[in-house]
C-alpha cells in the first residue's frame, strides 16, 4: 500500500514559520489561497526575511502569510513527481537586502484533494460529521485533528497535495516523493500519516 507523510513547515518537529513579508508581482486583489489564486507565467512572488533570520538553510518553508516556498533543488524533484503543480518564480532577500543563498519558488498546487479518511482519522465532532456523511450531506469543516488517515484510493495520482474540508496546514507527500527528496539530501522535516 502507498505511504503518505506530512511536511513540516520548517526544520525540526514543530510548526514554526519563516517570518517574511511577501510581495506578489503583479499584486493580487485578495489574500493568497492554495486553491483559488491564479498565476500567469510572468508572475513573481518575492519575499524579504525578518531581521531575526540570519541564514535560511531550509529547502522547504511556510511564510508568515501562508505561502509555501521550495528551493530549486526541492522543486526540481517535486515536478518530476507532480508535473501539474505550479512553481512561481521568486527572489528572496534578507532584511539587509542581501540575496538568500538559494533560488526559491512559490509552490502552488491550485487545488485541494478530498482524501481525508473520515472513518479512521481522529478529530473533534467526529460523530456529527459521520452522521452528516451518512445522510449524503457535505460534512462541516473538520477541526481539532489529532490523527490523520489518508484514503489512498482518493489520493491516487497525487504526490504533493493539501487536504480538502479540513483545517490542516501541512502538505501531504507520497512515500515515493519523500524517498527521492531524502536520496538527494534535500533539507526537510516530515512525519508519518496513516493510510486506508
Amino acid at each position: 500500500m502507498k505511504e503518505y507523510f506530512y511536511l513540516n513547515y520548517f526544520l525540526g518537529d514543530d510548526d514554526r514559520i519563516v517570518d517574511a513579508s511577501v510581495k506578489f508581482d503583479p499584486a493580487k486583489d485578495n489574500y493568497y489561497d492554495i486553491e483559488n489564486t491564479k498565476f500567469n507565467s510572468n508572475d513573481r512572488v518575492d519575499f524579504v526575511l525578518d531581521k531575526s533570520i540570519k541564514y535560511l538553510s531550509e529547502d522547504f518553508f511556510r511564510t508568515t502569510s501562508g505561502e509555501f516556498f521550495g528551493s530549486a533543488a526541492f522543486c526540481n524533484i517535486l515536478v518530476k513527481h507532480q508535473p501539474d503543480i505550479s512553481l512561481v518564480s521568486s527572489q528572496g532577500v534578507y532584511y539587509n537586502g542581501k540575496l538568500v543563498e538559494q533560488d526559491y519558488f512559490l509552490i502552488h498546487p491550485g487545488k485541494k484533494v478530498d482524501a481525508f479518511d473520515y472513518e479512521l482519522s481522529v478529530y473533534s465532532g467526529k460523530s456529527l460529521i459521520l452522521s452528516e456523511l451518512s445522510r449524503s450531506k457535505k460534512p462541516r469543516l473538520v477541526k481539532g485533528v489529532k490523527k490523520i488517515f489518508i484514503n489512498a484510493e482518493k489520493a491516487t495520482g497525487e504526490e504533493y497535495f493539501f487536504l480538502a474540508n479540513i483545517i490542516y496546514f501541512h502538505p501531504i507527500i507520497s512515500g515515493e516523493l519523500l524517498s527521492d527528496l531524502r536520496e538527494n539530501s534535500i533539507n526537510i522535516s516530515w512525519g508519518s500519516l496513516g493510510v486506508s
